[in-house]
């Protein structure tokens, strides 16, 4: 990037010098990017009453609407879930982890 550039001048200028590369942008800059907006790269998704911002599916296949039916599950969610019915952890071995704050 030549000095005095931002980020997108920089892009520019290496795309037009031949490189392959793209524009590294800040999490405002994404979220406020009107080409991922055109692109509709962003879903509305609920999350305890709150409406938010999420990405949606980097993949599209033609003609097939993509949705966000649901939001993603919160840190820890599952775990006990999955420890018991995928790993067979037993109810003690459970609250054993609970108690040392494991999980």
């Amino acid at each position: 990037m030549a000095v005095g550039q931002d980020g997108l001048g920089g892009h520019t200028t290496l795309v037009g010098l031949g490189f392959s590369v793209g524009p590294v942008q800040t999490a405002r800059e994404i979220h406020d990017c009107p080409q991922l907006a055109a692109r509709h790269a962003f879903v509305e998704v609920d999350v305890g009453g709150k409406h938010i911002k999420a990405p949606g599916a980097p993949v599209r296949m033609f003609d097939t609407e993509s949705r966000a039916d649901t939001r993603g599950p919160h840190l820890g969610e599952y775990t006990d879930e999955v420890l018991k019915r995928l790993l067979g952890y037993s109810e003690e071995q459970l609250k054993a982890l609970h108690e040392k704050g494991v999980c």
